[in-house]
């Protein structure tokens, strides 16, 4: 028998709120389907976390939502459907830590690493913005003259001469790999 409160309405709502998630793409943080349950338990707070698969708390579950009773085990809530992705409140069990997995809690659950953004290097000295933008769309503005060579020493598409503009799948082969010749 379950303890923990029914909270699929806040499944519903982090998954309404976060389209961009795919619900049905493995993987224990946002863009996957673990984003949700990571979501959902940083919402709803300890003493709800989620389940690691291993003692170090590294591996976590992608849709096992966990709560922590009073005598120290934990019941396993999985809040998402492996078929369609769609929100779900299923009681799975109770259980102690090593039995079925690890409970923990979100504050020490492991976060993804931030993804770098683009590095802009400075300005040179002396470039205002607006002269930077003027050049940056004068060198976008020249033609480009490019021949893509595939590593048979086959041309797939060739801006240099008469074939401009053509990519020739019928020449590219399966695990073939391609390189960029700028003229």
């Amino acid at each position: 028998m379950s303890i923990a409160p029914n909270r699929l309405d806040v499944v519903h709502a982090v998954i309404a709120a976060h389209p961009e998630i795919n619900r049905l793409s493995d993987g224990p943080f946002a863009p996957n389907r673990g984003g949700i349950t990571q979501l959902v338990a940083q919402q709803l707070g300890f003493p709800f976390g989620r389940k690691s698969r291993d003692q170090s708390q590294t591996n976590l579950s992608d849709d096992a939502l966990c709560y922590r009773l009073q005598d120290n085990r934990f019941e396993i809530y999985d809040i998402l459907s492996g078929g369609d992705g769609s929100g779900q409140w299923n009681y799975v069990g109770t259980f102690a830590d090593g039995e079925n997995g690890f409970f923990v809690s979100v504050s020490a659950a492991p976060q993804p690493d931030p993804k770098p953004g683009p590095v802009t290097p400075p300005p040179p000295p002396g470039l205002d913005e607006a002269a930077i933008r003027r050049i940056v769309q004068d060198e976008l503005a020249k033609p480009r003259r490019v021949a893509i060579k595939s590593s048979r020493g086959r041309y797939l598409r060739d801006d240099w001469g008469d074939d401009t503009g053509k990519f020739d799948r019928a020449v590219a082969a399966d695990g073939e790999t391609y390189t960029l010749e700028p003229k």
